[in-house]
């Protein structure tokens, strides 16, 4: 599996349950915001699981692409909650 093929395969599955989502939000947050930073603590919490498996690859350099590249998911995950954060306080800031 290519490394493109793999990370589809990563957010496909971390997408899986997006239709079964609780939405739990005050009247005037977008749903839409809740539903996206639900899916980004899902990203977040199997990027965590991954970490601990990492060495039994027993392959150094895989070890280290693995590590690379969970490093950059998780920044990607931190870049779409800032972005969504900057989003809420615009929509909150209207609402005054």
């Amino acid at each position: 599996m290519s490394r493109l093929q793999n990370n589809i395969w990563f957010h496909e599955r971390a997408l899986d349950g997006i239709g079964r989502l609780p939405v739990s939000c005050a009247m005037n947050d977008n749903p839409a915001i809740e539903q996206i930073k639900e899916l980004c603590a899902q990203i977040s919490r199997t990027l965590m699981q991954i970490h601990p498996l990492v060495p039994r690859l027993n392959d150094p350099p895989t070890q280290a692409e693995v590590l690379k590249a969970s490093s950059e998911l998780t920044k990607q995950v931190e870049v779409i909650k800032n972005h969504l954060l900057t989003l809420q306080k615009r929509d909150d800031s209207t609402a005054l």
